[in-house]
């Protein structure tokens, strides 16, 4: 062990005069024992050969148990590495002068952090060391690192907030195109994709849902980011089917779980990889679309850059899968109404029935044209019977409505016989001026299919009650 090494027995500087007096010896010996700091003296091979009194404040260590000891035994496991480069760069350049934090072991156990700055006078034939000053900085560090982690804090705080802001805006983006009434289901599911990936930062979006009564996937709908081209994917995609099971989203559909796929390339889970592969996508996010049925269909957004999963995105992204069913449920229930409401019926090769009940509104009149023009062109109709005989009343704007679908239906070929109009509704339509003059029109529903079927080359015998 080295010898333990005292101020006296070396002379001092101060100013860069000699120190060779009694008396100057005193006053250093004064300023080290009553110092705040603590000083040691290290020898470059790591052995303490001095310590001054105040180890005991800062280490908790006496100055003989401090001295003889290693100074490498001291520092905290973490921060050894960091101590041994420092001391050796120390040792390397004479009078060169090192400041760190490090945390070093009290003698209780517990870990102290200090700051020190290491001097070397390895070459000072009085000292013959390297000089380490230090310092207890540990209530300093506390109280960086509690305000460190009070404004991680606050950060994350922050984000959380801005989270809950951006899903409660997508949220209500969202609410809106789902309750558009001017809206088709295509320009929802459009507006619906969009708002979801330009919130969220993805780069394009696809809508799939299931044909009823059948476990085939069709997709809907796409929508891609204005920066991003996605030709070769979206042509893909808006052709293919997918069975419960295939793909992706075959899968996410079968399962009912929402996923996140970091690198769909590395999964080779995606059936179109060569559109993938081309156009450079990376990570998925998958959700189902669920009502109160069960799964209806499957929305996807894809982005070009490498993401981590992201919990709460899948859990938004999941609640507004749900969203979209029950939209998609609401619009099949209202179709299927709609359909009953105005069911046009084939009561003859190329021969239609329309009965038309209750009240005619602008919405319904454009749907029964609709219905009307659609059936006519699937059963390549010649002749249609509209029967208004449950029509109480109707105004100007439905009565011209109806001229110009039987209009239209003329454009496809097919006449438009319209019967039972009541008195008041004939009243009504006299006084407003409503030209009725190129329409066919029959007293009675029995009379309108009798001369539709003369007009189909049918010859109607009556048979006269026995």
């Amino acid at each position: 062990m080295n010898p333990k090494i005292t101020l006296s027995d070396r002379p001092s500087r101060a100013a860069g005069h000699p120190r060779t007096t009694s008396e100057s010896e005193e006053r250093f010996r004064a300023l080290i024992e009553h110092s705040y700091d603590a000083l040691a003296v290290v020898h470059a091979n790591g052995a303490i050969i001095y310590a001054s009194p105040s180890t005991q404040r800062v280490l908790g260590y006496a100055m003989e148990e401090f001295v003889g000891r290693n100074v490498f035994e001291l520092p905290h496991p973490d921060d050894l590495g960091k101590v041994e480069f420092m001391f050796a760069e120390v040792v390397r350049e004479p009078e060169s002068a090192v400041a760190t934090e490090v945390r070093m072991r009290h003698k209780e156990g517990s870990w102290r952090w200090v700051e020190a700055i290491s001097t070397n006078l390895l070459s000072e034939t009085s000292i013959k060391g390297i000089v380490v000053n230090y310092r207890d900085i540990t209530e300093r560090k506390q109280a960086e690192e509690e305000r460190a982690d009070l404004l991680e804090s606050e950060r994350k705080a922050r984000l959380q907030s801005e989270a809950a802001q951006q899903r409660l805006e997508i949220q209500h983006a969202v609410s809106r195109a789902l309750m558009d009434p001017a809206l088709d289901r295509g320009e929802v599911a459009s507006r619906v994709l969009g708002a979801i990936g330009e919130n969220m930062g993805w780069d394009l979006g696809a809508l799939w849902v299931a044909e009823p009564q059948t476990v085939v996937l069709r997709c809907f709908n796409t929508w891609h980011a204005p920066a991003i081209r996605a030709d070769e994917y979206e042509s893909v995609t808006s052709r293919m089917t997918l069975w419960v099971g295939e793909g992706l989203a075959g899968r996410v559909f079968a399962s009912g779980e929402a996923i996140w796929v970091s690198d769909v390339l590395k999964q080779g889970a995606l059936t179109r990889l060569n559109a993938v592969a081309q156009e450079g996508w990376h990570t998925a996010i998958l959700s189902p679309v669920r009502g109160e049925s069960g799964v209806l269909g499957v929305i996807e957004f894809l982005s070009r850059q490498t993401r981590e999963a992201d919990e709460e995105m899948l859990q938004c992204v999941a609640a507004l899968g749900n969203q979209i069913g029950q939209f998609i449920e609401r619009r099949r229930a209202e179709e299927l109404t709609r359909e009953l409401s105005t069911p046009v019926l084939p009561i003859r090769e190329r021969l239609l029935l329309l009965p038309v009940i209750g009240v005619i509104d602008p919405q319904r009149a454009a749907q029964l044209t609709d219905r009307l023009l659609g059936a006519i062109r699937n059963n390549r109709a010649r002749a249609v019977v509209v029967d208004v005989t449950g029509v109480a009343m109707m105004n100007s704007n439905i009565a011209n409505h109806l001229v110009k679908t039987v209009e239209a239906a003329r454009l496809l070929g097919a006449t438009v016989i319209i019967t039972g109009i009541s008195p008041d509704v004939a009243q009504t339509l006299v006084r407003l001026g409503v030209d009725l003059s190129e329409i066919s029109t029959v007293g009675d529903l029995q009379g309108g299919i009798e001369k539709a079927e003369r007009l189909l080359g049918y010859k109607v015998v009556r048979v006269e009650k026995l």
